[in-house]
């Protein structure tokens, strides 16, 4: 489980994984629903079910950006500049959320993978195993700070994203997705 396994958040695909195996608990041994929910819940170290339920509510804002919002990522150095604070703008938000980089790291993973060494112009995956790209991207996503938009409008491009974070920040975003899609890289990590 995806979000189990990361400070006990759980995602919603988690939580449909989760109440698939209870109903199968339930068929196999013949025990009611709400027993076997419980029994699920403790399998994935929750107290009870509604410990999960409040978990998953946690998580939602992340997927929800993740998958049909704005998110963008930058540098932790430069990410500084900002002080942990949100960036407010004037019909909307931009706040930090740690969470993010686990609905990202398969993107910035294909990135490393198929982006050209600008020397020779091989790509990623003839340089380094398997086990290589993956360590160099999980530093890469430990040295990245994500934000997401909170608001009404939701900006449309990554140029107008870059253009109100430069009001905030002294540099922009490396990485900008806006509905899931990588619409922009400003930089390698």
């Amino acid at each position: 489980m995806s979000g189990t396994g990361i400070g006990g958040f759980v995602s919603t695909d988690d939580l449909q994984r989760l109440k698939q195996r209870a109903r199968h608990i339930k068929r196999e041994q013949g025990i009611p629903h709400h027993e076997a929910i419980e029994a699920v819940a403790r399998s994935v170290h929750f107290d009870n079910w509604q410990q999960v339920v409040v978990a998953h509510e946690a998580m939602l804002p992340t997927e929800t950006a993740a998958r049909e919002g704005v998110v963008f990522a930058m540098d932790f150095k430069d990410a500084e500049v900002c002080q942990g604070r949100p960036i407010e703008l004037p019909d909307g938000r931009y706040v930090e959320d740690e969470l993010l980089g686990l609905f990202f790291e398969e993107c910035v993973y294909q990135l490393a993978r198929d982006e050209s060494d600008e020397e020779d112009g091989r790509p990623g995956h003839e340089h380094f195993s398997e086990e290589e790209l993956r360590e160099f991207v999980e530093e890469a996503l430990f040295e990245l700070v994500f934000y997401r938009y909170e608001g009404d409008r939701l900006p449309t491009s990554a140029d107008e994203i870059a253009q109100q974070v430069a009001g905030e920040c002294f540099f922009g975003p490396q990485y900008i997705w806006i509905a899931g899609q990588l619409q922009d890289r400003f930089s390698s990590p």
